[in-house]
């Protein structure tokens, strides 16, 4: 799985935008299917109704989308 969450881009295991073009253009090539782990602000957007990012996903090979709604992973829990 891949894991998005834009305060930590960059940082091992967290993908960068690039990054994740290469991996889409890899996965279209092959039989690989990619899953999204969704943390901090993109958990948030998801709770809050806007799937802009998450509608991006499908047309970049992603299959699955985990929600990781935790505090220890930055989401603002205290509305769950």
């Amino acid at each position: 799985g891949v894991l998005f969450r834009p305060d930590k881009e960059g940082q091992p295991r967290y993908a960068t935008p690039e990054w994740t073009e290469r991996l889409s253009k890899v996965a279209a090539s092959t039989s690989m299917t990619l899953a999204a782990h969704l943390c901090g602000s993109r958990v948030n957007e998801v709770l809050d109704g806007n799937d802009a990012f998450l509608s991006t996903l499908h047309s970049k090979g992603f299959r699955r989308v985990q929600i990781n709604a935790t505090a220890v992973n930055g989401v603002d829990t205290s509305n769950l």
